[in-house]
């Protein structure tokens, strides 16, 4: 008799303790954790601000977007994080991997965010080189211009260079062999932009050292958030889709977007996705990101 009331108690312990689990289960977005920590929240540092406020209870690392694709690329099994960043770079994680015939990690991928609109930044040198400032005016080179542009490993840097390199091609649709051509290979040679490090953004060397560049890009919400009036933003006319946030799901990482879409929009970010136009594929922005290392 007492062994069939310990087996009752146990069963019933065993019970209350997977109802307990279902529940952190369902608390968590169905997300498996170890030791009931969640998994990691990798933010690009274009957000990391607003990333470290929405997710206060989860461990947050800021880590350039470039890094985080080069980490996701070469995974196997077993890593689960969520990964907070511009939608172009799951796009060319989930394209590259199928490339490379490697298995998907990417398990979910919220709807848009926030958005904001890349755009060109600069003074009076600009509007003198290109009264109209678009990207096929940089690309143009103009004499006395100088274009700083972000690391190819950031979201402001890789779109930038996406929409350069459209302005220099006359269209939006060039594939990867189009940057083994030899018109392009002298345009890159002679060009004179600069590009900055992962650490170092192009608009605050241009804001904090006079007469470093003449014009950089940014995404709206930053440059707004700094309030300066020494300089004007402007939106190419040739611009393309605007920088759209997202949360990917790596592995078995669950959970939601929290407060993230409040958090940004405080930040002068806009709710949901924004503007969307023709532009390069994943694959050749992936090409474009590690041609500086060919």
């Amino acid at each position: 008799m007492a062994g069939k009331r310990l087996g009752a108690f146990v069963m019933a312990a065993v019970l209350v303790l997977a109802a307990v689990g279902i529940r952190r289960w369902i608390d968590s977005g169905g997300e498996v954790t170890l030791g009931g920590t969640p998994s990691p929240v990798y933010c690009d540092p274009l957000v990391g601000e607003a990333c470290k406020a929405a997710f206060p209870d989860r461990e947050v690392r800021i880590e350039a977007p470039g890094a985080t694709l080069d980490r996701l690329l070469d995974s196997r099994d077993g890593e689960s994080l969520l990964w907070v960043t511009a939608d172009v770079w799951v796009e060319i994680l989930q394209t590259e991997r199928a490339r490379l015939s490697r298995g998907a990690v990417v398990s979910s991928v919220s709807d848009p965010v926030a958005s904001t609109p890349l755009v060109l930044v600069g003074g009076a040198t600009l509007t003198d080189q290109c009264p109209i400032p678009s990207w096929e005016c940089l690309a143009d080179g103009p004499d006395g211009l100088d274009v700083g542009l972000d690391s190819r490993d950031s979201t402001v840097g890789l779109l930038s260079q996406g929409q350069l390199v459209t302005g220099f091609l006359g269209t939006p649709t060039f594939a990867s062999n189009d940057l083994q051509s030899l018109e392009y290979r002298q345009w890159r040679t002679q060009s004179g932009i600069s590009e900055g490090s992962a650490t170092t953004r192009a608009l605050d060397r241009m804001l904090t050292a006079v007469g470093t560049f003449d014009v950089a890009p940014a995404a709206l919400a930053d440059w707004q958030q700094l309030g300066r009036t020494d300089m004007s933003s402007h939106t190419p006319p040739d611009a393309g889709s605007d920088i759209v946030i997202v949360v990917a799901a790596i592995g078995a990482a669950g959970g939601s977007s929290g407060d993230l879409e409040a958090e940004l929009v405080e930040r002068d970010w806009l709710p949901g996705g924004g503007s969307s136009a023709a532009g390069p594929s994943a694959g050749v922005l992936e090409a474009l990101r590690v041609e500086q290392t060919n």
